[in-house]
C-alpha cells in the first residue's frame, strides 16, 4: 500500500469513528447464551415435567437439545438464573423449538413470573421464536424463565435449543430519530357517537348538551322484562325482582321505562342504544322480592306468559 493510500484510509477510518462517537451510538455486546448443548449460568428448578438436558436427537445445532415432557396441568420447564442477568445490552429472547412427533403443544414463555408470550411448536420441525424484551415487560434484569403448559393438560415431549439473549444496539436516553407530525394529513371527522353517555335522566341536560347517543344498558338491563317493566338482581342478590316506578302498571308494556327512554331521546334528537336481553332469563313478575322464584325463560316473553 502506498503512503498516499495509507493516509487516505487512515483519514477515512478517523472520519467513520468520529461519526460513530458524534452520533453517540453504543456498540452492542455479544449474544448471551442460556442453553447451547448445556445450561450456562442457569439452573433447572422445573415442576410437573420430565427433562433431558442433553437429548441427542433432534438437535437444531451442536450435539444436544433440551427435551421437555409436561406431566401435569400447568407443568413447566423452569430455569432460574444463578445471578440476575441485566438486559441493558439485549433486545430480544430467542430460542428454537421442535414439537416432536405430535406437535401443537399449547405453551407460553414467562419472564420473571410475570409477562408471558404464547407459542405453539410444529410437529417434526424446528421453529425459531423471537420475543422482543418489550413484549416481556422490558425487565431490567432476568431472574427466571419458564416454558409452561397453557392447556391445563399434560403435553407430549417437545425440544428446545439455542436459547439466547440477542444483543442489540442501544442509544443513550434522549437520543433517537427525529419525529415530525403533519396535522393536516389524512384528516377525517370524528363520529359524534363516541360522545354518548350512559343512562342520563336529565332531559334538560341532554338538550343542552345536544347529546348524540344515550345508552340503556348495564348489568341490570340484562334481565329487564319490558312487558312488566321489571328487572332482576340474579345471583347478585337472591334473584329478587326490582320493579321500576310506574304510575300506571295496568297499561304496561306501554309507558315502561324503556319506552320513556326512547321517547325522551326522540324529543332531544338523541340516538338510542338499547340493550336487548337474550340470555334466556328475565324478571317473571312485577311483585318485589320472591327470592329464587323470579326469573323464567326469555322465550316465554313472546308468548305473553308473564304472571
Amino acid at each position: 500500500m502506498t503512503t498516499l493510500r495509507r493516509r487516505i484510509w487512515t483519514h477515512l477510518a478517523a472520519w467513520i469513528l468520529a461519526g460513530l462517537f458524534s452520533a453517540n451510538i453504543t456498540v452492542a455486546a455479544a449474544d448471551l447464551q442460556i442453553y447451547t448443548d448445556s445450561l450456562s449460568g442457569w439452573s433447572d428448578y422445573s415442576w410437573d415435567s420430565t427433562r433431558n438436558l442433553a437429548s441427542a436427537s433432534p438437535t437444531h445445532a451442536g450435539a444436544a437439545s433440551l427435551a421437555v415432557t409436561i406431566n401435569a396441568a400447568w407443568g413447566a420447564l423452569y430455569l432460574n438464573a444463578n445471578a440476575p442477568v441485566s438486559t441493558s445490552s439485549y433486545s430480544q429472547l430467542q430460542f428454537w423449538v421442535h414439537g416432536g412427533s405430535a406437535g401443537n403443544q399449547k405453551l407460553r414463555l414467562v419472564a420473571n413470573g410475570a409477562q408471558s408470550v404464547d407459542f405453539t411448536p410444529t410437529a417434526g420441525a424446528w421453529k425459531q421464536i423471537s420475543i422482543p424484551l418489550a413484549a416481556l415487560g422490558s425487565p431490567g434484569a432476568l431472574t427466571t424463565l419458564y416454558w409452561q403448559d397453557t392447556s391445563g393438560t399434560p403435553q407430549p415431549v417437545f425440544y428446545l435449543d439455542d436459547i439466547v439473549l440477542v444483543a442489540g444496539p442501544t442509544l443513550p436516553p434522549g437520543t433517537g430519530p427525529a419525529l415530525t407530525i403533519d396535522v393536516s394529513a389524512d384528516r377525517h371527522g370524528i363520529s359524534d357517537d363516541i360522545y354518548g353517555v350512559n343512562q342520563v335522566q336529565d332531559e334538560a341536560l341532554a338538550t343542552q348538551l345536544r347529546l348524540p347517543v344515550r345508552r340503556w344498558g348495564g348489568n341490570s338491563t340484562t334481565r329487564y322484562n319490558w312487558q312488566n317493566d321489571t328487572t332482576n338482581t340474579a345471583g347478585d342478590l337472591y334473584f329478587e325482582n326490582i320493579p321500576n316506578d310506574n304510575p300506571n302498571p295496568a297499561a304496561l308494556p306501554d309507558g315502561s321505562a324503556s319506552d320513556k327512554f326512547v321517547e325522551q331521546d326522540k324529543r332531544t334528537g338523541t340516538k338510542s342504544l338499547i340493550t336487548v336481553p337474550i340470555i334466556g332469563w328475565v324478571a317473571k313478575r312485577r311483585t318485589p322480592g320472591h327470592p329464587y322464584d323470579c326469573a323464567f325463560k326469555g322465550v316465554e316473553i313472546w308468548r305473553a306468559a308473564v304472571h
